[in-house]
């Protein structure tokens, strides 16, 4: 598929899950690659055979997207008239800051749609003759296995409710 395919655009944006996503929003000009692999492990100690199957030997983990693609200072489309000069330096940044601060993220592919709780492990900027002022990205994005707790008032532990409805007396027993 050609960059200039508009029938078939690939997209890739990457918005960070803070109360002003929108702001650092940052737009891969073309995706040249998306790639999203699903990775897991079988242990190596043996299994006995049974009715449970093989659930407890092995290890599913959470799905890891590989994207490449180009960022430029004008961007193909019609922001390109209004984009100021260096854009794809200050994206370069704004994949950095957004790594950096430890954030997490939500990836929006043509492809895959919309993935939350995601982070950038990994990411390598290109920049040579053969791009010019474009930079070339190359990024692992794998997913976070965020968890909400919360206590259900009805549903409290037994051992909750004896800590606070109970004391005991240290010394004689009468």
């Amino acid at each position: 598929m050609s960059v200039f395919d508009f029938a078939k655009p690939s997209s890739v944006t990457i918005i960070p899950q803070t109360p002003a996503p929108l702001l650092d929003a940052f737009r891969l000009d073309a995706a040249t690659a998306v790639a999203r692999s699903h990775p897991g492990s079988v242990f190596r100690h043996p299994i006995q055979s049974g009715r449970e199957g093989i659930t407890d030997a092995v290890r599913i983990d959470p799905d890891v997207l590989s994207i490449t693609g180009i960022v430029s200072d004008i961007p193909l489309g019609l922001v390109a008239v209004a984009t100021p000069e260096g854009r794809a330096a200050r994206m370069y940044d704004l994949l950095q800051k957004m790594r950096e601060l430890r954030i997490a993220l939500q990836v929006a592919t043509s492809w895959t749609g919309l993935l939350r709780d995601r982070w950038i492990s990994e990411f390598t900027a290109t920049r040579n003759s053969a791009t010019g002022a474009a930079i070339e990205i190359t990024m692992t994005v794998e997913k976070l296995r965020v968890v909400r707790t919360m206590l259900v008032p009805t549903q409290l532990d037994a051992d909750i409710a004896l800590l606070g409805m109970t004391t005991v007396a240290v010394g004689s027993f009468g």
